[in-house]
């Protein structure tokens, strides 16, 4: 996509790393007629979540867990203009997921 500015050091570092207990992203997964809560803690694990064909999030949600646990404003911005621009949830999930793809590789992971 290209969407995104090379972060800095910082933004680099808190990207790589898991939130605190307690400030997960909640996400899930509609299995049939049930429904299996998640609960991603780092970037890549919501990057690797929001590649199921079946999982569900909160796009104000993530959002604010970008912005406010991970600490990237940018990608948080990004996502949010993303989702003005869809139609669908699954289209929004995997707008959302190619720009925290953009970001896991501009950090190397």
């Amino acid at each position: 996509m290209g969407i995104l500015n090379t972060p800095t050091p910082e933004v680099a570092e808190r990207v790589l790393r898991p939130v605190k207990p307690g400030d997960y992203v909640a996400a899930f997964r509609i299995n049939g007629r049930s429904r299996v809560g998640g609960r991603p803690f780092s970037l890549s694990q919501v990057y690797g979540f929001l590649g199921a064909d079946d999982a569900c999030h909160d796009p104000d949600g993530l959002v604010e867990w970008l912005a406010v646990s991970v600490g990237d404003s940018e990608l948080a911005e990004a996502v949010k203009a993303a989702y003005a621009s869809c139609s669908t949830g699954y289209e929004c999930m995997q707008a959302a997921r190619a720009l925290i793809g953009e970001r896991l590789a501009q950090v190397g992971s």
